[in-house]
């Protein structure tokens, strides 16, 4: 009966240490398990990053672009475990040179754009101011010699003067001032006085005829 009761015994100890060993194998499986399942979330990820990465850089959008690289190499380098993916780190680490590059040169690109917007738009106003000189003085050389030729001399010497004020270099308010002298005090005959007026008749007409779009 005593050896019944040892076999009974050594049965005992025997499962029990059968389901220990078991137990032991489950948990490291399972780990082993989980950390696969981490590597290749990892994996993932740093691949995602990539990707969103040369997007970024197809829309030139650098510094975005940069900072996705940047996350694939820092789950590379900083995973808790071997990820194997030393071709992906290269590749990260060669596009983020790339995306600098890039950005630089996009940068001084732009900046050429808006030096070229610039003096287009300061051109632009130039000839828009010089467009509404060039009206205003027209207008103003169109009324001093319609009173010339109404002999309003003093009105027409006002029209004048502001004429020169606008543009002191003006030849044609220059000349007419010196008409406008040379009738008001009588040094010129009747007879010139009409040809000069008829000669500034038709510099009215080529006035208007430039102020006509085509």
């Amino acid at each position: 009966p005593a050896h019944t009761e040892v076999l009974k015994l050594r049965n005992l100890v025997g499962s029990y240490l059968g389901e220990g060993v078991h137990q032991k194998k489950s948990l490291i499986n399972q780990a082993i398990e989980e950390e696969k399942i981490k590597r290749e979330q990892a994996r993932l990820e740093a691949r995602n990053n990539y990707n969103i990465g040369l997007t970024a850089m197809e829309k030139n959008e650098y510094d975005r672009a940069i900072r996705s690289f940047e996350a694939s190499l820092d789950i590379i380098r900083y995973a808790p475990y071997q990820l194997g993916m030393a071709s992906l780190q290269k590749q990260a680490q060669a596009k983020i040179r790339e995306a600098r590059n890039a950005k630089k040169t996009w940068e001084e690109e732009q900046k050429k754009v808006r030096l070229q917007q610039a003096r287009q738009k300061a051109e632009q106003l130039e000839a828009e101011e010089r467009a509404r000189r060039t009206r205003k003085i027209n207008i103003l050389l169109t009324k001093a010699i319609e009173f010339y030729t109404r002999k309003k001399f003093d009105k027409a010497e006002i029209m004048v003067r502001q004429i020169l004020d606008i543009d002191p270099g003006n030849k044609r308010a220059r000349k007419l001032v010196e008409d406008i002298e040379e009738a008001s005090h009588a040094y010129i005959s009747e007879k010139t006085f009409k040809r000069k007026i008829e000669g500034w008749k038709h510099f009215l007409v080529d006035i208007h005829r430039s102020a006509i779009p085509y």
